[in-house]
């Protein structure tokens, strides 16, 4: 899916540093009735698996008190993937907790029993939700109906946990190598760390594929070019793995090269230092506020929830991001990626400096303005130039390898090609309407009081019907 603050009125030319609001928690996870896990999954059965297997083992691990459920949000768009989820919950006695299938016939079930509310609530449950298994793929209108199901099935007791289908929580070999995860220990931490009722959210960061977007891939995977062309060209290990990255580039964009880290990497320094890949909260944090319909969706909800510095908490026990290949990088995508990212980076401005006392969510809608939101545009609209640069240096460096005149012209040809897509990708960065954009986002911060009612009165006409419908499937 999640990622990117700055600490001054204006955002620096590089990309946004990560959230100092991420504490290092663990203590003795205090008791709860319920543990309710939530996954999002679209056509990859075989992902999902590996995913509950791997919850599965920490959660019998953890040896926990409460009960366990798993929800599965069933986005397919075929019936023979919705098939091998549904066989998945039929295996849920081997993974030691309940696991029940989400689909979209149970939504139309939710839908009709919701038809109650009057039309003012259902537009904006249809403006903020999608329709399973249909249409394009989007991440933020699945995982607004998820909210609406934890909210709705759950009470204040519960702890809530999203969690993406490729996210794993024991260990596994990925890439090739070995990475190690003690997700026993990193569950028992988000539990200690998510206090009841609190507007909170607690995560963590990964190993594994960095949870990014395509051009923060394409950032990263051509620093580590320039890295290894600036050691001794001599050396065969650095010619070797520089041909390998060359590679990659050289793929794009039928392939994302991505770039891979592992035990002992740092932790980036962009975001709020966790994201909606994994992700502990609470009723009263789904409550206060739904996600915005756009890329950078999480970072932008845990940007606005509760009091700055205190409303993020970061485990210090990694999972595992074991996102298959992403195939045929289509500019649409960059174009969404791009959208989501000047969101972010305004509201991240508007809430910098919030007063003793005052929350995010208060001080966005009080600050933001069509400004933030041409700064941020303009920062990274600064940082796709950059970008651009990248291929001149790489030519420079490689000058340093007398003896690679084939890896030049492999370069060239490669960085060329990706020069064009993203010059074409900066031409409609710059035609963005930030004051279309800013007025997009003011109706969203308008709509949030309209959610919680939402969500309250859903609340009550469905919190029984979820052990009527469990039990039907028993």
């Amino acid at each position: 899916m999640e990622q990117k603050p700055p600490t001054q009125d204006t955002l620096p030319d590089s990309r946004p540093h990560r959230d100092s609001d991420a504490e290092r928690i663990g203590s003795a996870p205090e008791p709860r009735d319920v543990l309710k896990f939530f996954i999002c999954s679209r056509d990859r059965p075989s992902t999902l698996r590996r995913c509950i297997d791997g919850l599965g083992k920490a959660l019998r691990e953890a040896s926990l008190d409460g009960q366990a459920i798993c929800f599965i949000v069933d986005d397919s768009t075929r019936p023979e993937f919705s098939a091998r989820e549904h066989s998945i919950a039929g295996r849920a006695d081997s993974n030691g907790f309940q696991i029940e299938i989400v689909d979209r016939r149970w939504q139309d079930a939710i839908n009709e029993r919701l038809t109650g509310l009057g039309p003012g609530p259902l537009t904006l449950l249809r403006s903020a939700t999608r329709k399973l298994g249909y249409g394009p793929w989007d991440l933020a209108g699945v995982r607004n109906f998820a909210f609406l199901l934890a909210y709705c099935y759950s009470n204040e007791d519960d702890l809530v946990v999203f969690l993406d289908d490729d996210i794993l929580l024991s260990s596994a070999v990925y890439r090739g190598r070995l990475v190690e995860v003690d997700g026993a220990s990193l569950i028992r931490e988000l539990m200690a760390s998510t206090r009841r009722g609190d507007l909170v959210a607690s995560g963590t960061a990964y190993s594994g594929q960095v949870d990014g977007s395509v051009l923060d891939h394409l950032r990263l995977v051509s620093e580590d070019m320039l890295r290894l062309l600036s050691l001794d060209p001599d050396g065969g290990a650095p010619r070797a793995q520089a041909a390998v990255l060359l590679d990659e580039l050289r793929l794009f964009p039928a392939t994302l090269p991505t770039r891979l880290e592992f035990a002992g990497t740092r932790d980036s320094l962009e975001g709020p230092g966790i994201s909606g890949a994994l992700l502990a909260t609470t009723p009263a944090s789904l409550h206060s506020h739904f996600l915005p319909r756009c890329y950078n969706e999480d970072w932008i909800w845990l940007a606005l929830l509760g009091r700055p510095g205190v409303a993020i908490n970061k485990a210090s026990y990694r999972a595992l991001h074991a996102s298959p290949p992403q195939r045929e990088i289509r500019s649409a995508v960059l174009d969404y990626q791009n959208i989501g990212e000047i969101v972010y980076r305004a509201v991240r401005r508007a809430i910098n400096d919030a007063p003793p006392g005052c929350t995010a969510l208060e001080q966005c809608e009080e600050n933001i303005s069509a400004n933030d939101f041409l700064s941020a545009k303009e920062s990274v609209i600064r940082e796709m130039h950059s970008f651009l640069g990248a291929r001149a240096r790489i030519e420079r460096s490689l000058a340093g390898w007398p003896d690679e005149g084939d890896m030049r012209v492999s370069a060239r040809n490669a960085l060329a090609g990706i020069d064009r897509y993203i010059e074409d990708a900066l031409m409609r960065a710059q035609a963005v309407n930030h004051a279309a954009l800013h007025h997009w986002f003011r109706r969203y911060l308008t709509d949030i009081p309209a959610w919680r009612n939402l969500l309250d009165r859903a609340r009550a006409m469905l919190f029984e019907d979820i052990e009527t419908h469990i039990s039907s499937h028993r």
